[in-house]
């Protein structure tokens, strides 16, 4: 375990009525007119992810409703881990979240950042890993920020994509807390997270 999605924006069209956009004394009016809603449109909302070939869509879906658990967990508490220990099976292994180098990018009076690396190769456990977790997390009195995006998913060859049971995401994280000593801090990173058994559930392994 190495440290979502952006839906693109969409702008209305206008025209305007220029025979009534100039009215006596010289003021302008605008009369914007609105795209006209498509047919298809009501159908699309109705639409379920994961009912075509691309069924990654469902599996992120699904991804993104247990990182919005981890999320609303830590802005409850920064010790709370219930959200993240459910997911994790009894064989998990995951990189240690203590940094082996931290490089000093910036320093200010009103502002410090921070480059840390971290050791891919240790492997943690189950337990050992939520010890670090809550370590890691000890310096926050509260969590005013917590939000995880699945930046990019895969599935994996050795399975048809509609019977995975293996999911490789990158998933970006940024927390945003205060505690004794500071006002805010801010951590931003990746982590690279593999599931499996997305035929009846997910699991972190």
């Amino acid at each position: 375990m190495v440290h979502a999605s952006l839906r693109g924006f969409a702008f209305p069209s206008y025209a305007f009525d220029s025979p009534t956009a100039v009215q006596s004394g010289g003021d302008y009016y605008l009369h914007p007119h609105y795209r006209a809603q498509r047919l298809l449109d009501a159908t699309l909302l109705k639409k379920q992810a994961g009912l075509d070939d691309f069924i990654t869509e469902k599996y992120h879906d699904q991804i993104a409703a247990i990182l919005a658990q981890w999320s609303s967990s830590l802005l409850r508490s920064p010790q709370d881990v219930r959200a993240i220990e459910t997911v994790l099976t009894p064989d998990f292994s995951g990189s240690s979240l203590e940094p082996v180098d931290s490089r000093l990018v910036r320093s200010g009076s009103t502002l410090e950042v921070h480059q840390n690396k971290f050791n891919s190769q240790t492997r943690l456990g189950r337990d050992v890993f939520l010890q670090e977790w809550r370590s890691a997390m000890s310096v926050f009195s509260k969590i005013v920020t917590a939000e995880f995006q699945v930046t990019s998913i895969s599935v994996s060859s050795s399975s048809p994509p509609q019977f995975s049971e293996r999911l490789r995401t990158r998933v970006r994280y940024e927390l945003v807390g205060t505690g004794t000593g500071f006002y805010r801090e801010q951590r931003v990173g990746y982590w690279d997270l593999e599931w499996k058994g997305f035929r009846t559930s997910a699991a972190l392994s």
